[in-house]
């Protein structure tokens, strides 16, 4: 047999790339949602709070500003963060769902590989 000609003996035929495994796109868009989106509503919220307590303990003391603009802008904006949060939740349970099918699904045509 003649040798193969442009062809190095010691490469490797697999990419350089590794390969990704089941369910890991959906891993990626769930630690997204957690640690971006949800993060930055709790933040926001943990500042509201902060900040109307804050305004109290200044009312409580008779420090002249009054906290009832940070009050309302607290009551107004904690409901929206709260339904927010509630809805990414909801899409980060359809998330895990979705990423247990696809690694069921992975695991079981692995398995068909082998027959």
């Amino acid at each position: 047999m003649g040798k193969i000609v442009g062809r190095k003996k010691d490469r490797s035929p697999v990419k350089e790339q590794t390969l990704r495994h089941y369910g890991q796109s959906l891993d990626e868009e769930f630690d997204r949602i957690l640690n971006d989106e949800i993060a930055i509503y709790l933040i926001g919220g943990s500042f509201l709070i902060i900040i109307t307590v804050l305004e109290w303990w200044r009312w409580y003391k008779s420090i002249p500003p009054n906290p009832l603009l940070y009050s309302l802008i607290t009551l107004l904006v904690i409901p929206v963060l709260a339904l927010l949060i509630r809805k990414k939740f909801k899409q980060l349970q359809k998330i895990k769902q979705g990423r247990k099918g696809e690694r069921f699904v992975g695991q079981a045509l692995e398995n068909l590989r082998g027959l």
